[in-house]
C-alpha cells in the first residue's frame, strides 16, 4: 500500500485524537519499533488499509463534508 512520505502540511490536514486502551497503545508502539516507522505513519496507514479493505478508493476522495 503506497501512503505519502513525509510531513503533511497543516493545511491539508485535519487533526484526530482519539482515546486508545494503553493495551492497544502498547500493540501499536510494538508494530512501529518493528516496522521502523512512527506512530503517526503507522496509524495512517492502518486506517487507510482498513479502508481499502471495505471498498473505499482513499486517493480519490477530495474531501468530506
Amino acid at each position: 500500500m503506497k501512503i505519502k512520505r513525509g510531513k503533511y502540511r497543516k493545511k491539508d490536514s485535519i487533526l484526530v485524537v482519539a482515546w486508545l486502551p494503553r493495551s492497544l497503545v502498547a500493540a501499536v508502539d510494538l508494530a512501529v519499533h518493528l516496522e521502523d516507522t512512527d506512530r503517526s505513519k503507522f496509524i495512517r496507514a492502518s486506517i487507510k488499509e482498513r479502508a481499502v479493505k471495505l471498498g473505499i478508493k482513499v486517493d480519490d476522495i477530495i474531501e468530506v463534508a
